[in-house]
């Protein structure tokens, strides 16, 4: 049985008080998640000419890499059926 002195006792004062508190952590935390994924996914900026071009030229590699490795993941499942 628990009584009045029991430290394990929780009031609704001091359950509204946690619960208030670790809704601010949550806000907290979500603002800082939104603010580093957006630095992350954040497009590049580039400080001349040359590097802009660079820049086209990596993504444009990258578009192809991916491309290649569906087709060549699509010809592969395609076996796999055939068989």
């Amino acid at each position: 049985m628990t009584t009045k002195n029991d430290p394990n006792l929780l009031t609704l004062d001091e359950i509204k008080r946690q619960k208030k508190q670790v809704l601010h952590q949550i806000r907290t935390k979500r603002a800082s998640i939104s603010h580093t994924a957006g630095q992350v996914f954040a497009p590049v900026r580039s400080r001349n000419k040359f590097e802009l071009m660079m820049n086209s030229v990596n993504s444009g590699l990258a578009m192809y890499d991916g491309v290649m490795t569906g087709v060549r993941l699509i010809r592969r499942i395609r076996s796999w059926f055939r068989k």
